[in-house]
């Protein structure tokens, strides 16, 4: 079985979900192919083409109205040759509204011949919708953690004394990026009415800037003012800047916190959850996608991200799980239920079966 993944690999990734999947598939012996550039121009006969984020076949650049045209041109070509694609669908629609991308997004999810989706509300939305096809054949292999990849038996006063935070800390992690001001705004009011004595906020990429017509250096000297403040008033360590947290700090940042927020306003999926999980950590996030679902068959609090009260409450209860050990039954979860290895093994199973054609039982 030979398979491309239209994804490019390189040493700078913050995000491990293909590079670990890819390993782990080549590890069974299959022949694995990863590049962006070979999804345009190769015409080498793959079996399967596994496409990840739309964005990625762009490289992440802007999309113009041609490149809808040569994608559209390119998938026509690909199926005529008798390869068969695969979509994971981490995103219903992209981070920030791009009518080009949209398109791009709507080009792809009705053209593959499978799409993996992370949990059921994913499927289920799909189904719901008119736009997809009948002959598209949706499955669910959920999001795998990261088991061999990081140091997860870090002291966690040694994790804490790295990053600044006092030992006696009930340490709330804020993780990845903040998208838009409505997710600072969540987060830092449900932390400051948060009712807990010894709280400590770790949200390392809180506040980014980009360049306005006021210039980068004022609206970084003001953020840095009300930074300064908020820090000493409600005990709190944030970072100001765009740069990703590196995977050698990453295990740090887990290790240290008590508690891991998912601080996402409108979200389908989270890889910071398995991530949590795979620390031995209790996750709070909004009740809302596969978040939501995986939170609740995991037995994690969830919450109405519209609801400061309801965050609030979600967070209580996750200090209550904090302090009955919910940590270790979460691991538990993740190792039974997300193991590399049987997430491996049931895109094999998906593979198989495109190829062979058939796709009319589900693969779970």
């Amino acid at each position: 079985m030979k398979i491309l993944f239209a994804y490019q690999e390189t040493d700078l990734t913050d995000n491990l979900f293909v590079v670990s999947l890819i390993k782990s598939l080549r590890d069974k012996k299959l022949q694995i192919d990863s590049s962006v550039d070979l999804f345009w121009s190769s015409d080498i006969k793959y079996d399967i083409i596994h496409i990840q984020w739309p964005e990625e076949l762009f490289k992440w650049g802007s999309v113009s109205k041609e490149d809808i045209f040569k994608l559209s041109t390119r998938i026509n070509h690909l199926k005529n040759s008798g390869i068969k694609l695969v979509y994971t669908r981490h995103n219903s629609q992209p981070h920030y509204k791009d009518k080009n991308l949209i398109e791009i997004y709507k080009i792809i999810e009705n053209s593959v011949d499978s799409i993996i989706h992370l949990g059921y509300f994913s499927k289920n939305e799909s189904l719901k919708s008119t736009q997809y096809s009948k002959r598209i054949y949706h499955t669910i292999i959920p999001h795998h953690i990261y088991l061999g990849y990081y140091d997860t038996n870090i002291d966690q006063s040694e994790a804490r004394t790295k990053l600044g935070i006092p030992n006696n800390s009930l340490v709330i992690l804020a993780f990845g990026k903040f998208r838009n001001f409505r997710e600072k705004v969540m987060v830092l009011l449900s932390y400051i009415f948060f009712k807990q004595s010894n709280k400590f906020l770790l949200a390392p990429r809180l506040f980014t800037y980009s360049n306005t017509r006021f210039g980068k250096s004022l609206i970084n000297k003001l953020i840095n003012i009300f930074v300064k403040i908020f820090e000493n008033k409600f005990h709190a360590k944030v970072m100001i800047n765009s740069e990703i947290v590196s995977q050698d700090l990453l295990p740090y940042y887990l290790t240290a916190s008590d508690l891991v927020f998912i601080q996402r306003y409108k979200i389908l999926n989270s890889g910071n959850i398995p991530l949590a999980l795979l620390f031995r950590r209790v996750v709070i996030g909004p009740n809302i996608g596969n978040v939501g679902e995986l939170l609740i068959n995991s037995g994690n609090p969830t919450f109405d991200p519209t609801s400061i009260s309801s965050i609030n409450r979600a967070l209580l209860n996750g200090v209550s799980l904090f302090k009955q050990n919910k940590g270790e039954n979460n691991f538990a979860y993740a190792i039974e239920n997300l193991s590399i290895d049987h997430i491996t093994d049931l895109h094999i199973f998906l593979y198989n079966k495109i190829i062979t054609g058939k796709t009319l039982e589900s693969c779970q």
